[in-house]
């Protein structure tokens, strides 16, 4: 009879531990069928990240754990170019944050002079880029405050190159705010560190 019941037991132990490792993170990245999909770990690699895997197998990064991707704006043409655009979700602060990425994998990723071009074009940026490097990567960096009536917007962006292939990505945060509004606004300081901080979590995935 107490084998029994220390089997039963047992039993319902490991029930108990396999449901809980199939519970789903209370976050809107693995709520969302699709975001999952890049998701490989329901453990944070930091405090608020997950480790995010291109579908192309390029690169890796930390991913906000309430931000979605839209699949609507998802772009994919085989390992070599990948696009999507994603939104996260402060919801302590109650604001919203928006994400944009472009992956290539291709020669013409060398010609740094073109891809800024392109990039200042996409967020409308007439000016220099900071050049650093980074755990063999060279990053471009710029940014914008736009104040257009009561509406103040805060956009960070860079190209990152790799040093070791032909792999790089534009990257691109937007923000934006009402003046006028009593809510609580992040420090434009602490935006900057945030997005330098997502950029410089890419990871190239070099053979």
């Amino acid at each position: 009879m107490i084998i029994v019941v220390a089997g039963c037991n047992t039993s319902k132990g490991e029930s108990q531990k396999a449901t809980a490792d199939m519970k789903i993170p209370d976050t809107i990245a693995y709520k969302d069928d699709f975001t999952r999909k890049y998701l490989n770990s329901k453990k944070e690699v930091i405090k608020g990240f997950y480790r995010f895997n291109s579908m192309t197998k390029g690169y890796t990064m930390q991913f906000p754990v309430n931000a979605k991707v839209s699949q609507e704006e998802l772009a994919l043409n085989s390992d070599v170019f990948e696009s999507f655009r994603f939104n996260e979700v402060d919801r302590k602060e109650n604001l919203v944050y928006d994400y944009k990425i472009t992956y290539e994998n291709r020669p013409i990723t060398s010609n740094v002079d073109l891809n800024l071009a392109l990039l200042s074009r996409d967020v409308g940026y007439e000016g220099n880029y900071e050049q650093f490097d980074h755990e063999e990567k060279t990053y471009y960096y710029a940014k914008i405050v736009k104040k257009d009536k009561k509406i103040i917007t805060y956009r960070y962006f860079s190209y990152i190159k790799s040093s070791q292939s032909d792999k790089a990505i534009s990257y691109v945060m937007s923000f934006a705010e009402d003046d006028s509004s009593e809510n609580r606004k992040p420090k434009p300081e602490k935006l900057e560190e945030k997005f330098l901080n997502m950029i410089k979590s890419i990871d190239f995935s070099e053979q």
